[in-house]
């Protein structure tokens, strides 16, 4: 082969891998190219694990073969990091180990892969049919195709960790924004919502009216990477002659008043998340249909005559007591089984009052400006109440109180409380923390769990690099001083 040709199929091989960016695509698009090439019968890329086990990531086979590589030839050059070229194996004395007996290998040509300066796998190419079918100007082309193929998987593998750095933090910043605390028991819900998102298993969240279990679903489907909708429905709030309709769709014609068909919320929501909120109110009857689209994922719509497949998602919710609802004969045991594959408990506000200054500060934020803040007396106040409403009170009470409150201060007088003063319903006064401490502890726990990168820590908390590196000036906080 001459060199003119030589720089041709290197130009090839090149203008095929630099387009893509998938490990997976450019290891076959590197094989079969380099079997093409080299007219092999059979190709394979090995890739060495930190124990030294031999993965084979590609094949490319041009004969109908169950026969082996040599593993020999491929630890030779893992071992040594030299390109291998042999023209008759069978003949060569060491090489003529067992498997190349019984493999029947005769030609064989090697080089290895080197990604971020390390050896890490050999693209190997044989013949059981040939001898001396591979030659030096081969080996010449093959290292030089090994040296183009090992930058393009180096740049793929950043490209692909790059992603998922920025994934992470997309999902961190996307809880970060919407679910906030920092409590344990707040941090596990957290933890659970990040484990739970990437499945299709169903997930059912119980938990008290305001402690936000509608907000941890769609979270859920936020990070979990589904492509369809978020669908959400309260089976409390629909009239049970009209839930299945509703749920499962209908044809025209399927009662009075069906002037046209309907699709259901189930194919609404496909390749999506489908909530149903308040899923112990859901009739007996509706239950039994909805365990079948569960195991069978396919539906009927009301007046069809066939079913129509899903991929659907489903968590469900519920403030009752599920359990004793099952005892009395209200829902179904084998339904809770179906959906209570998963399970989040969300917390009460009262049972995480540290998270109380942070969500004080988020509501503010929210229906506020940034200068607006509340004074300790009115926090402590906040502090001190029992939150029957949880989180959804809470948001309540502060956005009024934005609204009536003058000048930039949240005053004790500002603060209304539906249940205050209710006998035996406080909390037990307590001195806590000042807003301005909290904030302070927060990021400090933020910086730590970041390895103190800032400019990851800064996209978390919302703010501005330049933001939290004036806060960190202000309370005179660097990381050897911690």
């Amino acid at each position: 082969m001459q060199k003119q040709d030589r720089y041709k199929i290197l130009l090839t091989i090149l203008h095929d891998v630099v387009k893509l960016d998938k490990p997976q695509k450019l290891i076959d698009k590197i094989l079969e190219r380099a079997v093409a090439f080299m007219n092999a019968e059979r190709g394979y890329l090995v890739l060495m694990t930190s124990s030294g086990e031999l993965i084979t990531a590609a094949g490319v086979e041009n004969v109908d073969s169950i026969k082996k590589y040599s593993s020999t030839v491929v630890r030779r050059v893992l071992g040594s990091g030299e390109s291998v070229l042999v023209h008759d194996a069978m003949k060569t004395p060491d090489l003529s180990t067992e498997s190349i007996m019984l493999e029947s290998i005769r030609s064989i040509i090697a080089a290895p892969l080197r990604i971020r300066g390390e050896i890490k796998g050999v693209i190997y190419l044989d013949s059981t049919t040939k001898t001396g079918l591979f030659t030096k100007n081969d080996l010449e082309l093959l290292e030089a195709f090994a040296s183009i193929a090992s930058l393009a998987l180096s740049n793929a593998t950043e490209y692909q960790e790059l992603l998922e750095s920025y994934e992470t933090l997309r999902i961190d910043a996307e809880l970060k924004s919407e679910f906030v605390g920092q409590s344990p028991k707040f941090l596990e819900v957290l933890s659970l919502i990040k484990k739970f998102a990437p499945t299709k298993l169903p997930v059912l969240i119980t938990g008290e009216s305001g402690t936000g279990k509608e907000l941890a679903a769609r979270l859920i489907h936020k990070i979990s990477g589904r492509k369809g909708e978020f669908v959400a429905v309260n089976c409390a709030a629909i009239p049970k002659d009209l839930l299945e309709a509703e749920l499962f769709g209908y044809k025209k014609g399927a009662f009075t008043g069906a002037t046209e068909s309907k699709k259901g919320l189930f194919e609404v929501a496909h390749r999506g998340t489908l909530f149903l909120d308040e899923i112990a109110e859901m009739p007996p009857e509706l239950q039994v249909k909805l365990l079948r689209v569960i195991q069978d994922n396919e539906i009927r719509p009301l007046g069809g005559t066939k079913s129509v497949k899903v991929d659907v998602r489903i968590i469900a919710a519920t403030n009752r007591d599920i359990r004793k609802a099952i005892q009395d004969g209200h829902f179904r045991e084998d339904l809770f089984y179906r959906l209570n594959v998963l399970h989040i408990h969300m917390p009460p506000l009262r049972e995480r009052p540290e998270d109380i200054p942070i969500l004080v500060a988020h509501f503010i934020k929210k229906y506020g400006d940034s200068k607006k803040r509340i004074e300790r007396k009115a926090l402590i106040k906040l502090l001190n109440y029992h939150w029957p409403g949880n989180v959804r009170e809470l948001e309540n009470v502060i956005a009024r109180a934005v609204v009536i409150s003058q000048g930039d201060v949240i005053r004790e007088g500002d603060i209304t409380l539906e249940h205050e003063g209710e006998a035996g319903l406080e909390r037990k006064k307590v001195e806590f923390k000042s807003l301005e401490e909290v904030e302070r502890q927060y990021i400090l726990d933020v910086l730590e769990a970041c390895g103190w990168n800032k400019t990851r820590a800064a996209k978390i908390l919302g703010i501005t690099l330049r933001g939290l590196q004036y806060k960190l000036k202000r309370w005179g906080i660097n990381k050897s001083a911690t």
